[in-house]
């Protein structure tokens, strides 16, 4: 007997230390799921990051578009300063036709109409100056064309290039693209916000979730008096281009909320470790069909397992309507299974022990009503 109660001892402090490490593994697959969907957020903003930097290239390409742009306003000017050209040149006629009008008429009367001579040579200088500079200005105007007609070969080159083969054309499909870029940058911007803003909301109300099914559970479980309930608290925490989230189990006692971590008892720890279970199944499963306890009484006192009795009652009462729906508790507390068939939800249970030779394990289904309890 001293062997076999040292052997449940043991089984008994390994059942504590799954339980223990099921609470942080369930903490820590929510953490997961929530780094999945983060994970999925980061993709969208690489995905952004890539459109703006394609939009940047389309960008670029419509400056170059914009240097050919240059060079035919340079051409149209080209032309209205042939015309100015033009219009100098009738003016540059004009004059000398004056010119030649006042010499002749100079050189034929040089004499006013009261008979006193004019001074022809004086107006003859004057002339001759003007004629010098509008010769210059002619030279200079004759200069400029021919810069303007070799600049205009040049440019008639470079269009005849492959460079400029359907330009306006291209041009019209690179402004197309660069739009819809555009666009899409922007729809993945907002989906961006949405998805972020969805995240943020489905954490919130699952956090809200969990926390309510926590407080009911412990309600209709914990008679003590020192613990109105727990929850689970949320801390965000700042981190470098995502969120990250903070778990911590608190006990509440009015307005006062404290980590259940090194204040409280075994049986606390134990009871809330099943009540968190419970309530996450609740939380992330459709008609969650099987719960199975391992030792659920550990560490706790006999109220407490009277509570824990009743609370398996109310939820296999709640779910007696499921087809599917099992409940598996494995135990050594003879007690608690009294309390369990105490109420007619459970009819029977099956009994694994020792056969009469010790040799073997065998396992046997009684019913309630036929123990004498």
């Amino acid at each position: 007997h001293h062997k076999e109660l040292s052997v449940v001892s043991t089984n008994v402090k390994d059942v504590q230390n799954v339980l223990a490490d099921n609470k942080e593994k369930k903490l820590e697959e929510l953490q997961q799921e929530r780094e999945k969907h983060e994970h999925r957020l980061e993709l969208c903003k690489d995905k952004v990051d890539r459109h703006k930097r394609t939009a940047l290239d389309k960008k670029n390409l419509v400056d170059n578009q914009s240097e050919m742009k240059y060079n035919i306003d340079a051409n149209i000017e080209y032309r209205q300063h042939k015309k100015d050209l033009e219009k100098a040149r009738v003016h540059q006629h004009t004059l000398r036709e004056q010119l030649r009008k006042s010499q002749q008429h100079l050189f034929n009367d040089d004499t006013s109409a009261d008979g006193t001579p004019k001074d022809c040579f004086a107006l003859r200088e004057v002339l001759l100056v003007k004629m010098n500079d509008l010769k210059q200005e002619e030279a200079s105007y004759s200069g400029e064309e021919n810069i303007m007609e070799q600049e205009i070969n040049i440019k008639r080159e470079e269009l005849q290039s492959s460079k400029y083969d359907k330009v306006h054309e291209r041009h019209r499909s690179t402004m197309i693209k660069l739009k819809t870029t555009e666009i899409a940058i922007k729809d993945l911007e907002r989906y961006s916000g949405a998805l972020e803003l969805a995240l943020l909301k489905y954490h919130s109300n699952k956090m809200a979730e969990i926390n309510a099914i926590i407080k009911e559970l412990w309600h209709k479980t914990y008679r003590g008096q020192d613990i109105d309930y727990i929850e689970i608290k949320c801390d965000e925490e700042a981190a470098p281009g995502r969120k990250s989230y903070n778990y911590q189990v608190v006990m509440v006692k009015g307005d006062v909320h404290l980590e259940m971590r090194g204040r409280c008892s075994a049986g606390q720890k134990v009871l809330a470790s099943l009540v968190i279970r419970l309530s996450l199944s609740e939380a992330f499963c459709v008609d969650c069909a099987i719960l199975a306890l391992d030792e659920p009484t550990t560490n706790l006192d006999h109220e407490n397992i009277a509570s824990l009795a009743d609370g398996l009652h109310a939820i296999i009462t709640a779910r007696k309507e499921q087809k599917n729906f099992q409940l598996i508790v494995i135990t050594h507390d003879e007690e608690f299974v009294r309390m369990l068939g105490t109420a007619d939800v459970v009819d029977q249970f099956y009994h694994v022990s020792k056969d009469s030779e010790g040799a073997f394990s065998q396992v046997e289904r009684k019913n309630f009503r036929q123990i004498g309890w």
